[in-house]
């Protein structure tokens, strides 16, 4: 599993597709930035990935919610983990 965080100026579509083409079958998930911290250091306009090694007795699931409705968010979130396991 990835997850990564990217500043705002990247192609982040170009960016998951390159991690799609290299690792077909990986879990991804992540968001954008206005500054990065790697290895102690701020960064801005960077890209920064943590990697996850998945076992047989550890496994990872992304949710989400595409969009939110703050009128009524806690089914949402309810619906939203009840997928990811």
């Amino acid at each position: 599993a990835l997850y990564m965080v990217a500043g705002i100026d990247h192609e982040h579509q170009v960016i998951i597709d390159a991690f799609y083409k290299e690792f077909p079958n990986i879990v991804l998930s992540g968001g954008t930035t206005d500054g990065e911290i790697a290895d102690g250091q701020f960064h801005q306009d960077s890209l920064t990935v943590c990697c996850f090694w998945q076992s047989p007795d550890i496994q990872f699931t992304v949710a989400g919610i595409e969009k939110v409705d703050n009128s009524n968010i806690e089914p949402q979130v309810v619906e939203s983990l009840g997928n990811a396991v």
